[in-house]
């Protein structure tokens, strides 16, 4: 349950028969960053991210196998907001950021605790204000393609 209220749950996997894809399912100790593989400025974020996280996190795109395991419909549907899933618990929009900011290298965990100390509401009315214009910005989807063999290795279908 996020702050807000809201309740979202993960779906069960299916037992047995588990193929490559399933095989890279994330397990529920491992972070996972939902982000708009279709947008270059989430694509961007992912794979700025990426390169700090110290080997905490992995990413998927909404629009993908993953997030279609681990995240609602409607999660998977809503490409305006960044969903962390992190010990069975998702945290979207800023409360998201934060909880990912904590999993980088210093300053970014500072960064993210002072983040956490603005209001709610004042944090995510900003973050809406950027995801409502974000696809008209420059930047094409192809940020984390570009990302080296070993980092790539961390981006879940």
């Amino acid at each position: 349950m996020t702050r807000s209220g809201t309740a979202y749950h993960s779906q069960p996997s299916t037992p047995g028969g588990r193929g490559r894809n399933e095989a890279q399912a994330p397990s529920p100790q491992t972070p996972v960053v939902f982000f708009d593989g279709e947008c270059g400025l989430c694509n961007g974020f992912a794979a700025w991210v990426l390169r700090r996280d110290r080997g905490r996190l992995r990413y998927a795109p909404l629009q993908g196998e993953t997030a279609a395991r681990a995240l609602s419909p409607e999660l998977c549907g809503s490409l305006s907001t960044v969903v962390l899933l992190a010990q069975g618990r998702i945290t979207l929009r800023t409360e998201a950021l934060c909880g990912i900011l904590e999993q980088l290298s210093a300053p970014w965990p500072l960064v993210g605790k002072m983040l956490a100390a603005v209001p709610s509401w004042l944090r995510d009315a900003g973050y809406r204000a950027v995801a409502a214009g974000r696809r008209g910005w420059p930047g094409k989807p192809t940020a984390c393609a570009r990302l080296p063999p070993g980092l790539k290795a961390r981006v879940l279908p």
